[in-house]
């Protein structure tokens, strides 16, 4: 757990808050929390993540716990939930690595009102990463991601990485997002999207960085990792909704029969493709799955990234609104040819290794200049 003589032991008095999305089940927002809340720490910073929890995304994630869910919010069928209980188990393990590996603030907050109503004694306040700039996510358009909530004139307000996700025009939010911009010091963010929508509202002094998962070092994540009891080579196939294409299949068989391995699934079990599939597993214990994986399948963004950390063949199979946040990633480090979409000549190239020589030089460069970048804006 967190020392209760924490603050006490810090270098700086400065102290740093971090908005986010960090209450979550899924494994790449909470690892993008730890790791920009951990790179701060280590520079010597009172830093916390500010215990945001609007009570729309709370009841978001409940629902994956609940036995019997509801098709889509337009219908009225239901179905039977038959991981709910490795959601559970799942929920409880992802709730005790936010206690224990982050410092949270002490109060938290489930509305806006709360966050207005309260006195943030913040040197630095950030807008973190994630989709926290998305305004037609499941949490709608939420200006306390755009850090309304603190006062400018005590507050140094920046953000590092924030996406846009989806969104593509601000329609009528478009005036009330420039007036909110106009109250931070220093803009970056994750993706060329962002870029594009923020050069468009006039927002001209923007930097495009890494994702945090790339701020602390590869021995933070092996020394923070469960190694599997799983023992058996295997493919990894992280994939949202476990939907895989033609080609993902046929790459499946074809690895299978030449390396041997098994296959397995996190999370949502790939059609009936998979050996085995794991729910309920913490985030060292996922971390794990992937550092020990012979090849990896994956539609998701963290997927992608965590197979780069971990400098793992992998095919990033196009899922629907992840597609652009990834192409741009692969693009950032020259692997584009890992899309595996259903063209002729993608499942050839799943068949090349990936240079990572080359991909490391490449990494090493532009996580000195996010760091950078970060160093220089707490100290705006």
């Amino acid at each position: 757990m967190v020392n209760k003589n924490y603050e006490d032991s810090k270098v700086s008095e400065k102290k740093v808050g971090i908005i986010t999305f960090h209450h979550t089940s899924n494994y790449g927002a909470t690892l993008q929390a730890y790791a920009l809340w951990k790179y701060i720490d280590s520079l010597g910073y009172n830093v916390e993540i500010i215990d945001y929890r609007p009570l729309k995304a709370v009841w978001h994630y409940l629902k994956d716990i609940f036995p019997i869910r509801r098709l889509s919010a337009s219908e009225k069928k239901f179905k039977i939930n038959s991981f709910f209980i490795g959601q559970i188990i799942k929920s409880i393990k992802m709730r005790l690595f936010l206690k224990s590996k982050m410092k949270l603030s002490q109060k938290t907050f489930y509305q806006r009102s709360q966050l207005l109503s309260y006195d943030h004694q913040y040197n630095v306040a950030i807008t973190g990463s994630d989709q926290t700039w998305c305004i037609n996510s499941i949490r709608d358009f939420d200006t306390s991601f755009f850090l309304d909530f603190i006062n400018g004139e005590n507050t140094c307000k920046i953000s590092y990485a924030p996406s846009f996700g989806t969104t593509k025009n601000l329609g009528d939010n478009h005036t009330k997002i420039v007036s909110l911009l106009q109250d931070y010091k220093m803009i970056s963010v994750r993706d060329s999207n962002g870029i594009k929508i923020l050069n468009s509202l006039g927002v001209d002094h923007v930097k495009k960085v890494l994702d945090p998962t790339f701020l602390i070092d590869y021995i933070d994540y092996t020394d923070l990792l469960e190694q599997p009891k799983y023992k058996n080579k295997y493919i990894l196939m992280y994939n949202h909704h476990g939907i895989v294409n033609t080609n993902g299949k046929k790459l499946v068989k074809k690895l299978v029969e030449k390396q041997d391995l098994e296959i397995i699934s996190l999370g949502n079990p790939t059609a009936s493709m998979t050996d085995k599939n794991f729910v309920g597993i913490s985030v060292p214990e996922w971390l794990g799955y992937f550092y020990n994986a012979s090849y990896i399948i994956t539609n998701s963004f963290h997927g992608v990234v965590f197979s780069i950390i971990f400098q793992k063949n992998f095919s990033f199979i196009p899922y629907g609104n992840t597609n652009q946040k990834v192409m741009d990633l692969l693009e950032t480090f020259d692997l584009k040819e890992r899309l595996l979409d259903n063209q002729p000549d993608a499942l050839d190239n799943q068949q090349k290794s990936i240079n990572y020589a080359t991909v490391n030089n490449r990494r090493e460069d532009l996580v000195k200049y996010s760091q950078q970048y970060l160093q220089t804006a707490l100290n705006v």
